[in-house]
């Protein structure tokens, strides 16, 4: 797992963001409405923006309009990748998000196929095919919508998360693409968060799911087995509680870039 460094600006719009929702969260707990997961989950959308896709924008908010740490993270990491003649499957959530890393390597003279509902299926698979599959192409950049399931890609050396899904069955079935029966050589799964971020709570999550899944199916021993399951709920009152953490953090920053200035 790669975790990269808060930019102070990024910081700053993200947790806007998340005080948004542990707002609207917290009103809805007082009260004792019924938790709507669905809505809950529209509303952390924002979040999820926020950390992830800041060049979106957040309405009410604002945007970010500079590449973010965790995107250089994602595009040093592939132009490494790229330079030791492998090939990457990168997953994200939003198209926006792979347009705007495929334009940055295709800048630094990386070649790669972005792979999402935005292109129409004919093109973005047989661009696939012939550039990644049998191509120079060393990076396959995908939605996890496009590119999770039905593709066999065992040329793949690596496979990239650049963010994270609520739902472990999704990161399985996207790292699947490249663990087919005729692969050679071990793949190598890379996580790429922004610490104390709503990655970190995804993580949980997945985890925990991972691990109900691999003990129900078939029959291994829970990996957290001395934890707790977690609730959807119990997940978010956390995420709500901690945002404090991250605002020290911003807080401590900006005291460093006052010095800094002096």
């Amino acid at each position: 797992m790669v975790e990269a460094e808060w930019d102070p600006a990024h910081l700053s719009l993200y947790l806007r963001t998340a005080d948004e929702f542990a707002n609207w969260y917290r009103d809805i707990r007082k009260d004792g409405r019924p938790n709507n997961l669905i809505a809950i989950l529209a509303r952390i959308r924002a979040v999820h923006f926020a950390a992830n896709y800041p060049q979106h924008g957040v309405e009410g908010i604002g945007m970010l309009a500079l590449i973010t740490s965790k995107q250089r993270a994602v595009i040093e990491r592939l132009e490494l990748i790229a330079a030791e003649d492998k090939q990457a499957i990168l997953f994200a959530e939003n198209p926006g998000v792979i347009n705007l890393i495929a334009s940055q390597l295709k800048a630094r003279g990386v070649e790669t196929v972005p792979f999402h509902g935005g292109i129409p299926i004919m093109k973005r698979v047989a661009d696939k095919d012939k550039r990644f599959v049998a191509g120079n192409a060393t990076g396959l950049l995908c939605t996890k919508a496009s590119g999770r399931a039905g593709y066999n890609l065992p040329n793949a050396d690596y496979v990239l998360f650049y963010d994270r899904s609520w739902t472990w069955r999704i990161e399985y079935q996207a790292m699947r693409r490249a663990l087919r029966w005729n692969r050679k050589g071990q793949l190598k799964v890379v996580y790429f968060h922004l610490p104390g971020s709503i990655d970190t709570y995804q993580d949980q999550m997945v985890a925990h799911k991972r691990d109900a899944m691999e003990a129900g199916l078939d029959w291994a021993t829970p990996e957290l087995d001395d934890e707790a399951f977690l609730h959807m709920d119990t997940l978010l009152d956390e995420f709500v509680e901690d945002l404090a953490l991250l605002h020290g953090r911003e807080a401590r920053d900006h005291r460093e870039l006052l010095k800094e200035a002096a």
